[in-house]
């Protein structure tokens, strides 16, 4: 048996960024203005790494780590719950309904109700959404209290997190990017004292990748223990869809999901290579560089034909899919090869 959760956009074949906020905030603005106003800087190294800048608000979004498979023993039940974007009175809604989220507790003191619960979100949370960061710290809190209670709340990686690491912000919303820049960007500027740590991102939405790249301030506290895919019980959770193929290619969920978690958190192989792209070239050039180095480096497990991207299951959509060969997936024990 396997939950599928609604994946939606079809891969880029190559990121492409959009350059959105730094120009909005500073009209008009030149490459060469904007190297004047932050002053010339040719070592980037020095503001590396910033993941470990503002240690209150990773801790406001940590996540518990959870096991790759659970086992469901006697009446302890299992609530997937598919993509948030965004989007906090439906994300609400759906704990409420869910039972987890206690109907009575207020948006700045949720509570915890689900008991011994299995509550897995299931990818794309960001995106298309204005509330993105509130959504995460809601989620996040739940988790935590969750585990205190003897309830488990996990979290899989959806295509749209994959995007975000690549600096593909096209589907990011303009309100949500002013969230991240009032509440990392400026606190990162007070941190370190200076706002010259934004010129390696030369002007793409600095704050916003800041926090989502592999490595960044959100890396060690929440997107490292998002998984690709999980086990609960004899269900296979997954963000788009996953095939017998792919457990063999990538081999297996725990080789996925270990897999996924290094890059996203130690990033020692790229990272030299992003070091090098200290400001004084030209900011576009730059910018979609960083995104090249990311997105060659980033694992097959999480790339185009990757679980998180598949769409042979939802196709149509609610309903049984057309393809005969999801047809004949549907119908296969994927979890004790998993």
């Amino acid at each position: 048996m396997m939950h599928r959760a609604v994946a939606l956009s079809p891969r880029f074949p190559k990121p492409t960024l959009g350059l959105l906020s730094y120009k909005r905030a500073m009209p008009g603005a030149t490459a060469a203005v904007c190297r004047a106003r932050h002053g010339v800087h040719n070592d980037a190294s020095e503001f590396f790494p910033i993941s470990s800048a503002l240690p209150e608000l990773e801790e406001e979004f940590t996540i518990p780590s959870v096991p790759d498979k659970i086992e469901l023993k006697g009446s302890r039940r299992l609530v997937a719950i598919g993509d948030v974007h965004g989007d906090m009175s439906k994300l609400r809604r759906s704990l409420h309904i869910a039972g987890v989220l206690d109907p009575g507790s207020s948006r700045d003191n949720p509570r915890w109700s689900g008991g011994d619960t299995v509550c897995v979100q299931c990818g794309d949370v960001l995106d298309r959404g204005d509330q993105e960061l509130d959504c995460w710290r809601l989620l996040a809190d739940l988790a935590r209290q969750a585990e205190s209670e003897g309830g488990t709340f996990a979290f899989l990686l959806g295509n749209h997190e994959a995007m975000n690491f690549e600096g593909m912000f096209h589907y990011a919303w303009a309100d949500a990017n002013d969230d991240f820049e009032r509440e990392i960007g400026s606190s990162l500027d007070e941190a370190l004292g200076t706002d010259k740590w934004r010129e390696p991102y030369d002007g793409n939405l600095p704050a916003r990748w800041a926090a989502l790249e592999p490595g960044g301030i959100f890396a060690k506290a929440l997107l490292s223990k998002m998984k690709v895919a999980m086990v609960v019980g004899r269900t296979l959770l997954v963000h788009g869809g996953i095939t017998r193929p792919h457990l063999g290619y990538y081999g297996g969920i725990e080789a996925m999901n270990t897999t996924s978690q290094k890059w996203i958190m130690e990033q020692q192989d790229i990272r030299e290579e992003l070091e090098s792209f200290a400001p004084g070239g030209k900011p576009y050039i730059d910018a979609q560089s960083r995104a090249n180095v990311i997105s060659r480096s980033m694992p097959k497990c999480l790339g185009g034909s990757s679980p998180l991207w598949i769409r042979l299951y939802s196709h149509p959509s609610d309903s049984q899919p057309r393809n005969p060969v999801a047809q004949g997936m549907l119908g296969e024990d994927y979890t004790h090869t998993a």
